[in-house]
Formats: C-alpha cells, structure tokens, sequence
C-alpha cells in the first residue's frame, strides 16, 4: 500500500480528467444538501475530515459516474478508483462545480454556511462559495460590495479580504491518501466492505451489492435499470434494497442477502431473470387485478417477496382466476395481519420455504394460519384504526369494488388525479370542529376518512356534513359508505357517525376478501378467535415545528385495566431512525428503559410499559410524519409524571396501528 497527499483542488481536477473514478461497488450518493454546507464549514475553519482511501489498478472495472458535470475526460496515466471518500469528493465537486444542490453560501458576518435560499438572495451579507471557488467574482469588487452591508459590525476591509481568502484557501486543503496498488478485485471488495462497516457503516443491501459486483459486474446496472422501472410503473418502494431481498430469496438458499458469496455466477443470472419475470407479473397483477395503482398503500413491500419469488418460479403457462385470486387473498390477509412489519427476514425466509415445497400455497396459507380459521372483519377490528393501519388500503380498495366517486370531479376515486400520485383523502367530519370535543384518535378514525380529491376537500373546507352533503347526490355517499340519516351529521352525534360507518366498512371489506377467497378455503369453518385483553397506544406530538427542535411526543399504552404514559422527544426518535437507516448503531431511553439499537437493525421496537410497539423504519417515519401534520402546540402538552419501571409480560402491537 501507497500513501501520499492531494490538494482539494488536484482531487477535483482529477475527477474532472477521469483520472479519479468510481467502482460499482460503491453506494449511491446519499448526502442531503445541508451535511455538503457542513461540510465545507468544517474545511474553512481547517477541521479534520477524514482520509481517503484509493485504489490504484490496470484491471478491467465496472464503473459509475463520479464527475457531478457527468464529463468525463481521456487520461493517460493508470485511474484512481475512490473506495472511501465518495460522499465527501461527489460534495465538493458538485460545490466546485456549482451544483443545484450544493450551492453553498457563507453569511460574511457570521461565518456561518447554510444551502442558498431565497432570504439569503435578498441578503447581500451571504456570498456564493462556488463563485469564489471559481474565480467567478473579483475578491476587491466584492468587498467594495460587502461594506455597505456589514457597516456597524466592526468588520474592516483586510477582516473581509481574510474570510473570502480563508473560503479560496479550502482548494489548498490537503487529503491524506492511502492507495492500494494492483489489488485484485475480491481482496479490494473485502477491505471496502471492512472499512464502510465502521463508522457510518454499509447497510446489508450495500454489503450485499458490493460482494455481488466482485463477482458478478455490472449487477448494480441491472438493479438500477429495474428500479428503474418500478419506478415509472409508479412503484417507487420496490427499490434497490427490495430486488436485492427478491434476488436473495431466488438465488441462495437461506434467501439472505449476505449469503450471495456462495452462489455460483450462473446461479446468479438464473435467478436474476426469475426476478425480472417474478418482479413484472406482480406489478401487473396488483395494478390489473387488485386495482393498486402505485405502491403507497402498500402497508410493506417485503410482502411481494414472496409473490415475485411464486411468479418468477412458476411456469410461463397463463396465471388462472384460482390462482391469481389466492395469491391476492393470501397477499390482504398478509397486511392485515401486519405479518411483514417485524423480523421481516425470518417471515421472508418462512414463506419462501413454503413456496419451495410439493405444496407451496398450501403450506404459505398455513403460515398465515389461514388452513385453520378464516379471517372475518368486524367493526370492532376497525376501532382506532387510522390512515397508518393496513386497514386503510382495504377502505381504499373497496371504494374503489363500490365505485365510489370523487366528489368534485364525479369520476372513480383514485391515489391522484393530477398525475402526482400521492394518496388524497379528507376528514368527512372536518377535523376543525371536532377538536374540542374528541381525542386525536377519535378524529383521525378511519372511519372518519373517504378519498376524494384535493380540489373537493378545498371545496368542502370547514363546513359541516349537514350543510355541504346536501350538494352531494345520495349515491356519491352511498358508494362511500356513508349513511343517509341526518341525525348523524351533527358533532354531538359524531359518536354515532363513526360507529354506523365502520360497520359498513367493515361489510365491505369482507365483501372484498370474500372476492378473491379461493375455493381451497371452502372446508375451513369461521372461527372467533380470543381476542384476550385490548391495548391500544396513541402518540400525540407537542411543539412550534421540526426546525425549531422543540417537538416534545407524548406516549400513552393501554392494555386492561393498565395505563402507562410518558414523553420522548421528537429528535431523539428519528435521529434513532436515521442511524439506523445509515447503518449505525442508537440508543434510545423510554420511561427508564435504556433501549439498545444494534447497528444491523432494520425495526424498531419501543417498549411502551404493558405493549411493545415494533415496526419497520419507514413505517416508523410514516407514523410520524402523520404525528407532525396533527402538531398541537407545546403549551398544550399535559403534566406526565415520569412512569415506574414495568417488569412484567408485554404484548406486541405492530407501530401502524398506533393512534
């Protein structure tokens, strides 16, 4: 191994020329714009930020595009490849180069740097760090520019000469080098994987792409062209990490992603076109049979896996009424029993193991348990559920079986109707005037929710049922599930509203299951299974905004006769869901429980006295993002007394079913 050091600026040349280049087993940029105007505020006050980890090679590599301009220069001399150090590089060319996303610009006064914004344009007090970077602006014109702006602060000429000279001399900042010379491939594979696993370590789908590219190049080009296409078929959550669990499941007996060193290459490509085939007709049978427009609703993703593993292993021969509708029902049944919302690889690896014997839907029902009792909706499994539960994708498709209408445009309901696919819906009792009479829960009940279109709610505003119904055909209510009798259309009977609308939710969305209930399910009798002690849990978020810091959530659990409160902040919560998402380990204290989050985790579970409420990440953050639209302020936040320390059983409850 080589050492030496390089200039900020030689580094951005080099990229420039294409002399410094970057191997496929690198992760894709991830950086969000204010962590590059940290950045470059640690170089200015001359901070250490880390060294750089080269690979020098005459061997054939699969690349992707490091320059930010995507240029890409003939040079003559044996290419770089960067193996550590790419956030940090891809930041500052996008700075050197002026990037949408990185234009960095430093208040004069207060040496702070922040991303440009409309207010600092209008400030003539913040100066463009590219410009100067650049030579795109005369230091002397500058100044002359600048002393109007801080006159009274103190700052001399020669104090504004420094600071723009102290932002020029961050292209003389110096990288120490350490360059791995003539490496090959699975050696400099294994390194880059040891040295991204401290720290900021890799997540598995990053451990598991790097150790596929030394074997397999230009896997991540086949990944990323069929993201690709999830994406435009407006499937955005079958991404990356969700084909790297398909090709697992597919290609290695364990369907873990870690265990792809043990598959031969053919195997590889094998299951890869499993894949592409498994993944096309599961996006084609949810869109066509099931009526799932785009992946929003979609409760969990891991769900598919096993639907992409079935379709991509069947044979090419036609896919029957039979088959396709048990493949849907299993699919509901599977969300609405939140199946996937916990250890998710050991629920993958059991359903694959099914689909893999003599019986394979047999055996994926019997995981279910659905060979043993069949699964009835009641009202009472639709109380406290919101917008989060999976019961909301149910309301969601049988108002679509009931042809239910959008109440502006008159047309079928729909997750959009301009194009933007992103799920409308309105409070029918406005949310306005409900709240000095009725819990968070009670109002954001799903019962309480129809989907109709942004312009319809814009329209209907604040005003009551009792007034604007009546400009609504009786049908158009009809098909939402709504009843007809004004006598429910009052706040003081919003009681009554909510429990007459769940029971027709509830008739519906047995009515939609019993569409698709396949003929092999005939033998099985209704049961009703104890439903043991209720619990509950309701989060409740207290503050002025996520900027200001001070969000303050509020946590009650239920269960019997046992209530147990207490308060996290907001912060601490998704900073725990940023590490992890980032593949470092957290830490997380609630009520007195220190709660320990390994670097590997992919859920999260929060003890919450009596319950332990579990989820995955982006359910945790869709969880949360409802908390901050339903923001009351801090003032409000009621005295909670700190909770003892629960010693006793607890009882899982999956996070989108918290209120």
């Amino acid at each position: 191994m080589k050492t030496g050091t390089a200039s900020i600026e030689k580094l951005m040349l080099q990229i420039t020329h294409g002399e410094l280049r970057l191997p496929e087993i690198q992760r894709s940029y991830v950086w969000k714009p204010a962590q590059v105007a940290g950045l470059v505020d640690s170089l200015y006050r001359g901070y250490p930020s880390g060294s750089i980890l080269l690979w020098e090679t005459t061997e054939l590599v699969t690349e992707k595009d490091l320059s930010s301009t995507g240029a890409s220069g003939v040079s003559m001399i044996k290419p770089l490849y960067l193996l550590d150090g790419q956030q940090r590089l891809t930041s500052l060319h996008r700075v050197f180069t002026g990037h949408d996303r990185a234009r960095v610009v430093m208040n004069v006064l207060t040496e702070k740097f922040q991303i440009e914004s409309a207010a600092t344009k209008k400030d003539p007090r913040w100066i463009s760090v590219h410009e100067l970077l650049a030579d795109k602006v005369s230091a002397f014109r500058l100044v002359a520019d600048l002393e109007n702006a801080v006159e009274g602060s103190g700052l001399s000429q020669e104090d504004l000469f420094a600071r723009l000279d102290q932002v020029r001399r961050i292209t003389k900042y110096t990288y120490w080098l350490e360059i791995l010379d003539d490496m090959p491939y699975p050696e400099v594979t294994e390194i880059f994987v040891r040295v991204n696993s401290r720290g900021r370590a890799l997540k598995e789908t990053d451990l598991a792409l790097a150790t596929l590219s030394a074997r397999w190049p230009g896997v991540v080009a086949k990944l990323e062209e069929r993201a690709e296409w999830c994406r435009d078929q407006h499937y955005h959550a079958l991404d990356m990490a969700f084909l790297v669990r398909c090709l697992a499941a597919l290609a290695t007996e364990t369907t873990s992603p870690g265990s792809f060193s043990n598959v031969e290459i053919e195997g590889l490509e094998t299951a890869w076109e499993a894949t592409k085939k498994g993944l096309h007709h599961t996006v084609t049978l949810l869109k066509d049979k099931v009526e799932i427009d785009n992946s929003t609703l979609i409760p969990s993703a891991n769900a598919l896996v096993p639907l992409v593993y079935y379709l991509g292993t069947r044979s090419e021969s036609m896919l029957g009424e039979e088959e396709s509708d048990q493949l849907i029902y299993w699919l509901l049944v599977a969300f609405i029993q939140s199946r996937f919302s916990t250890s998710a690889a050991t629920v993958i690896a059991q359903d694959v193991s099914a689909l893999r014997s003599s019986d394979p839907l047999g055996n994926l029902y019997r995981n279910l348990g659905l060979l043993q009792n069949r699964p009835e909706i009641s009202a009472s499994s639709l109380a406290g559920k919101s917008s989060t539960s999976p019961y909301f994708l149910l309301s969601y498709l049988a108002a679509r079986r009931n042809k239910a209408p959008d109440w502006w445009y008159g047309v079928p309901v729909a997750l959009s109707h301009d194009g933007s696919y992103s799920v409308e819906y309105h409070h029918i009792h406005p949310r306005s005037r409900l709240k000095d009479l009725y819990t968070k829960a009670e109002i954001n009940d799903l019962a309480n929710l129809a989907f109709i279109s942004d312009k319809a709610n814009r329209k209907i505003t604040n005003r009551a049922p009792a007034l604007y119904f009546e400009e609504l055909d009786p049908d158009d209510l009809t098909r939402h599930f709504v009843s007809l009798d004004p006598e429910l259309r009052t706040v003081e009977r919003y009681p009554a509203f909510i429990a007459e609308r769940r029971s027709r939710l509830a008739v519906a969305m047995n009515e939609l299951l019993n569409s698709y209930r396949p003929k092999l399910l005939d033998a099985v009798e209704p049961s009703e299974e104890d439903a043991g002690e209720l619990a509950s849990v309701s989060i409740q978020a207290y503050g002025n905004s996520e900027e200001a810091g001070d969000i303050v959530l509020a946590l009650t659990a239920v269960r019997g006769s046992e209530t147990w409160q207490d308060t996290v902040t907001f912060d601490s919560v998704i900073g725990a869901l940023n590490d992890l998402a980032d593949g470092r380990g957290s830490e997380l204290i609630v009520g007195q429980e220190s709660i320990d989050l390994p670097a590997e985790t992919s859920e999260l579970g929060l003890p919450m006295g009596p319950i332990l409420v579990t989820g995955g990440l982006d359910e945790w953050r869709k969880v949360l993002d409802r908390e901050l639209d339903d923001l009351l302020p801090l003032d409000e936040l009621p005295s909670i007394s700190e909770p003892p320390v629960w010693d006793g059983a607890r009882v899982n409850l999956s996070v989108l079913d918290v209120d």
